[in-house]
């Protein structure tokens, strides 16, 4: 009896480890992607960056409530306040949201958030305060994150360019390409063209061919440097059943 229930204690406590590593690695991936916004788009986060949005709703949908909780308490402003919403939105009871907010009632730290062409600049108290009360009946309005995350999977435009995050992409990246990879097994890239955009400069379009980076290209992306543009534009692919097909188009700045 004693040997039965020290295995099934041994069980409970091995589970709630391997659930809290698991919080920790999610809301660690979550936290990177939001510092590399704040790195790249200095002082704002965006609400359409897919990349930062796939890591929120993964932790969001994946950890209960109790596990996030800690997070609130994250020494990045933006970090704390997207977790203190997303557990309002997870239907939290009355009891742990009000205590959250008491303890960040004096919390005038701010961050700067973007949405379509809004900018909102909050401080975390007043962020949070908004997070609670801002659903029906003034209570926080309920999300089915698991939802949210496979829409946002399914919308995620095509990472056509690799090396490339958050809109941005070292140099480097770029010069060590032979030729644009397609993005989907199966497919292989028929065409593409390059443009750049230098500070105080007019636009330059570099070349429209094949898959390949030729060494016209190369040499003009060289003399890039931190916060010129690249655009990669009308990328074309052809699948299995010989088809052309548009994989779109996307700009990036120069890391």
């Amino acid at each position: 009896m004693f040997r039965s229930c020290l295995l099934i204690l041994l069980f409970i406590a091995h589970s709630c480890s391997g659930q809290e590593g698991s919080a920790r690695s999610q809301f660690n991936h979550f936290k990177k992607n939001i510092l590399e916004e704040l790195r790249v788009h200095p002082g704002y986060i965006r609400s359409s960056d897919y990349e930062t949005l796939e890591a929120y709703y993964t932790l969001l949908s994946s950890q209960p409530i109790d596990s996030l909780i800690g997070f609130t308490d994250d020494s990045v402003p933006a970090v704390r306040s997207l977790i203190f919403d997303g557990i309002t939105k997870k239907n939290a009871d009355e009891k742990i949201i009000k205590e959250i907010l008491k303890r960040h009632a004096e919390d005038t730290a701010k961050f700067t958030s973007i949405s379509v062409d809004i900018v909102s600049t909050w401080s975390v108290s007043q962020y949070m305060e908004t997070s609670a009360y801002r659903g029906p009946d003034n209570k926080p309005k309920t999300v089915d994150f698991r939802a949210r995350l496979e829409e946002i999977k399914k919308r995620r435009p095509y990472n056509l360019v690799p090396g490339a995050r958050h809109g941005i992409i070292p140099k480097d990246s770029l010069l060590r390409l032979s030729e644009l990879p397609s993005p989907i097994e199966g497919f292989r890239i028929t065409s593409f063209r390059v443009s750049i955009l230098k500070a105080k400069e007019d636009i330059e379009v570099l070349s429209e061919g094949d898959s390949t980076f030729t060494k016209q290209m190369k040499e003009r992306i060289e003399t890039l440097s931190s916060g010129d543009r690249i655009f990669i534009e009308d990328v074309k692919a052809k699948g299995p059943d010989n088809k052309e097909r548009q994989l779109g188009s996307v700009v990036l700045f120069i890391d």
